[in-house]
């Protein structure tokens, strides 16, 4: 969002464009049937494992939060069969991470 100044206000453009990624899945997600939508579901379980190893490795010490753990998971995701094969695009794949951490509090922050 703008102010008449033109100042942006509100999240940052790169967590906006991550938000409106999250989005337009969700859309795809509830439209699709089938295959497509058991596809779907297997990618966001493999995703979510991510998350949850990610999640544990920081917690065990084995990875800092933030930015390394944050990292860690784009390069996982970015190496699934799934992302690979192409049957997603890297972009896809991101915006189902998107909508898991959105759901997820602290997944690359300790909270513990």
């Amino acid at each position: 969002m703008r102010l008449p100044d033109g100042r942006d206000i509100g999240p940052e453009p790169e967590a906006e464009a991550q938000h409106d990624a999250m989005l337009a899945y969700r859309r795809t997600y509830r439209a699709s049937v089938g295959t497509r939508r058991r596809a779907y579901d297997d990618l966001a379980d493999q995703i979510n494992a991510i998350c949850t190893l990610t999640m544990a490795k920081r917690r065990a010490g084995r990875l800092d939060a933030g930015s390394a753990a944050y990292f860690e998971t784009l390069v996982a995701v970015s190496e699934l069969p799934e992302v690979t094969s192409r049957q997603f695009t890297l972009t896809e794949a991101h915006a189902v991470l998107s909508d898991i951490t959105a759901r997820c509090q602290n997944r690359y922050g300790d909270a513990s």
